[in-house]
């Protein structure tokens, strides 16, 4: 029987899926497109996240019917899962799972960061670039993490999104990998690994480089991009590098950048052939020459990966964070994306990559990434869930739900209008409403 693409994608948004690797894009409106490859995103890039890895050695299958479904959507005739060639393990697993769909192949990737960046992701697998300010469907290619496509399967299958994987790892007593609803605190999953072996620590949600620390993890909660979170002492300098702000971050470069162009040498997206110099950007800040046209713009090309302050500058400055305050004024002002032009690739590029090895020895994480987590066959069940409303990008959920009602996983908690973008968010507990806001719904379960 030929399932349409229109059925296809009307499961997908029914479920709300959205981009599960950290974008929350929904994933119906990337679907609006046309291509010819769809790439399975399993690089899992950052140093200390295993989610995606236990994923598909737990669930091939559910992921590459879900890649087949995404393919007919999109009307692609060719689909490829990309995983780091150091997982020999579940490299054989995959070929061995993609023998019978000739149209699915496997790209082994080196073991650099950031490798699951869509520009550099496509550049590797198929050796197209996407023009700089483009989107994949540019050049013909539809990217999704390999978890979207997992959800993907299930959402065809009438089941929403509802749980992820989640790594949890740093300074807990046993890292692990476990599969929880969203909307659970993070101080249930610090208790599923154990609790943390400090008595003071903070929170990064996601990975170490392109993460966000948090003020306090006993208010935060899974979302349904929530990959990870790192338990960190209070002075390491991925928590006090983001207690600067950006006035001080330029006048530190006002007082200390010596132009070395590292920072622009070891730029990823720059290594592409982007219009991006973070050396000629921080450069004009600090000289106070806000008429510097593309020096100010190229702003939107930064993928925020995080290489120019950590691994790059030797005096320890952040053009990424300068950037990210550029980008926060710029979309303020509403100003219209200009045309960059490409320029050629640099003949030392691969020569150029960072690493993940080099990565964590920056990030003095080595001693995290020797403690592998394992993982919980068991799911976690949290006394409450808080369902926040807008968990994407788009418009927030509006809730359906109100005090009192007694609600079953997998129905319906946040409504978006159809002709607006934006995901659907589900309940991910069998329990009672017993907050309901604009912000979020919280449940708490009928087992406790």
């Amino acid at each position: 029987m030929q399932i349409s693409a229109a059925y296809i994608i009307n499961k997908i948004e029914q479920a709300g899926v959205v981009g599960a690797g950290g974008a929350g894009f929904p994933s119906h409106a990337k679907l609006k497109q046309q291509v010819e490859v769809v790439i399975a995103n399993g690089a899992e890039c950052e140093p200390l996240l295993y989610s995606d890895n236990i994923l598909l050695e737990r669930h091939a299958s559910q992921v590459i019917q879900g890649l087949l479904l995404i393919m007919t959507a999109a009307s692609a005739r060719q689909g490829i899962i990309a995983v780091k060639k150091k997982h020999n393990h579940l490299i054989n697993h995959l070929q061995d799972q993609i023998k019978p769909f000739p149209q699915v192949s496997l790209f082994p990737l080196d073991d650099f960061y950031p490798a699951g960046d869509e520009h550099i992701l496509i550049n590797e697998v198929t050796g197209k670039r996407i023009p700089p300010g483009q989107l994949p469907f540019s050049v013909g290619i539809l990217v999704n993490n390999v978890t979207t496509l997992y959800q993907a399967a299930s959402a065809f299958a009438g089941e929403p999104v509802t749980s992820r994987y989640v790594t949890v790892t740093g300074e807990v007593r046993q890292p692990v990998v476990v599969d929880v609803p969203i909307g659970t605190p993070l101080s249930d999953l610090i208790s599923a690994a154990g609790g943390s072996r400090l008595t003071d620590f903070r929170v990064i949600i996601g990975g170490p480089m392109m993460g966000q620390s948090v003020t306090d993890y006993r208010q935060e909660y899974t979302t349904k991009i929530t990959s990870g979170i790192i338990v960190i002492p209070p002075d390491h300098f991925l928590i006090t590098r983001t207690q600067i702000q950006p006035w001080q971050q330029l006048k530190r470069v006002q007082a200390a950048c010596d132009n070395c162009r590292m920072c622009t040498d070891l730029c990823p997206r720059y290594l592409l052939g982007h219009p991006l110099e973070p050396h000629s950007t921080v450069r004009v800040l600090s000289q106070q020459q806000i008429e510097a046209g593309q020096h100010i713009t190229s702003a939107l090309l930064c993928c925020n990966c995080g290489i120019c302050d950590t691994v790059a500058c030797p005096c320890n400055l952040s053009p990424r964070a300068l950037y990210q305050a550029l980008r926060k004024e710029l979309a303020q002002q509403k100003f219209p994306t200009p045309s960059f032009q490409s320029r050629p690739l640099p003949a030392e590029r691969k020569q150029r990559r960072t690493p993940l090895s080099k990565l964590l020895q920056r990030l003095n994480m080595v001693k995290y990434a020797e403690n592998k987590p394992i993982y919980l066959s068991s799911p976690l069940l949290p006394a409450k869930v808080l369902i926040k409303l807008k968990q994407h990008v788009g418009i927030s959920a509006v809730p359906v739900v109100k005090m009192g009602d007694k609600v079953s996983k997998g129905c319906l908690a946040g409504q978006v209008p159809s002709d607006k973008l934006g995901a659907k968010v589900h309940v991910s507990i069998n329990g009672t409403v017993s907050q309901v806001n604009v912000e979020f719904v919280e449940i708490t379960s009928s087992i406790y």
